[in-house]
């Protein structure tokens, strides 16, 4: 897989969990009672037609459900899939429905075997043949294998090192992008679910005092952490952030800003002006079009808003214009 479909790739995973994380878990006890339910019905069904086919009637059924009902029963189908299928169950999971299915049955996993069976995880997710099949599976094991382990610091280095056989050469997605997410977000706590919390005098935690082989992947990722716990509208929101990757040193500073790009479409609501506007607060050209460059990957990534992702990089000189469409 070359640079340009992993950029993509994590602009998919930020547009399916992180644009939606704030609505995941308001009415979540709702949901699990009436999901729950339906889990008999579901190991019927993998029993009777197979797991991928189950998965695929199953992700019919809640198609046009909202977010949080949607990840939710997903969980619940990855919960039932594990227990029916074991191991090799995973292939049946995808990345509707917030990878909910993914990371339900990797939890279940480590927490019924622990996190000896990490390795046959990963070794299932190799098989999946395409890089970006095999990211998208070890994103998955990253979130089980944090709330596996914990979410203190000492935990968040463990689950990283437990992470590193696994990795593939990506540095920012896979195993350590599901580590960094569930550390951020918790989301496999259900109901328990919180953010982390943001402290103002030490706004880059983790990632500045992080072995260094670690930071690509943190600073990525920590700018949707921020929007998700930063107070204020959102532009004052997004200044904040860019006041944060701003002084950064380049190579945390280029990881930083691609990942703030992402989340810029998601803020402006579609907007390519106010997107444009929002990457204009970095500072100076070269992270702008950074800026640009990624957000018009989530522009191009969402079918119902590819039409305006040249906007996004309207304006630049030719030079630039090319680079923004990952022309050159």
């Amino acid at each position: 897989m070359n640079k340009d479909r992993i950029v993509i790739f994590l602009t998919l995973l930020v547009a399916l969990i992180v644009v939606g994380l704030l609505e995941f878990y308001e009415n979540k006890s709702f949901v699990q009672n009436q999901i729950a339910n339906t889990e008999s019905n579901w190991a019927e069904l993998i029993k009777k037609i197979g797991p991928k086919e189950a998965y695929l009637q199953f992700s019919k059924e809640y198609e046009n459900m909202s977010i949080e009902v949607q990840h939710t029963a997903a969980h619940y189908f990855g919960k039932v899939l594990y227990q029916e299928e074991g191991l090799e169950g995973i292939v049946a999971c995808d990345d509707k429905f917030s990878f909910g299915c993914y990371h339900e049955f990797i939890g279940t996993a480590i927490s019924d075997k622990g996190l000896s069976v990490s390795k046959s995880l990963s070794e299932h997710c190799d098989a999946m043949g395409s890089k970006f099949l095999v990211l998208r599976c070890k994103h998955g094991i990253g979130h089980g294998i944090t709330a596996y382990i914990g979410y203190e610091y000492k935990d968040l280095l463990e689950s990283l090192n437990t992470c590193l056989p696994l990795q593939t050469d990506d540095l920012i997605g896979g195993c350590y992008g599901g580590v960094f997410m569930e550390y951020n977000f918790r989301t496999m706590l259900a109901e328990q679910a919180q953010f982390r919390e943001f402290e103002e005098h030490n706004s880059l935690y983790p990632c500045n005092i992080l072995p260094s082989q670690f930071h690509s992947s943190c600073y990525y990722w920590q700018p949707q952490w921020w929007n998700s716990v930063l107070s204020g509208t959102e532009e004052e929101k997004y200044k904040k952030i860019a006041s944060f990757c701003n002084p950064l040193p380049k190579n945390s500073q280029n990881d930083c800003v691609s990942g703030a790009g992402t989340i810029a479409a998601g803020i402006s609501q579609w907007d390519p002006e106010k997107t444009i506007e929002l990457c204009s607060m970095f500072g100076n050209n070269q992270l702008r079009l950074l800026c640009r460059t990624s957000a018009y990957d989530l522009f191009k990534s969402e079918p119902t808003k590819s039409e305006l992702a040249e906007k996004v990089c309207g304006g630049l000189n030719s030079y630039d214009q090319q680079i923004c469409l990952r022309k050159i």
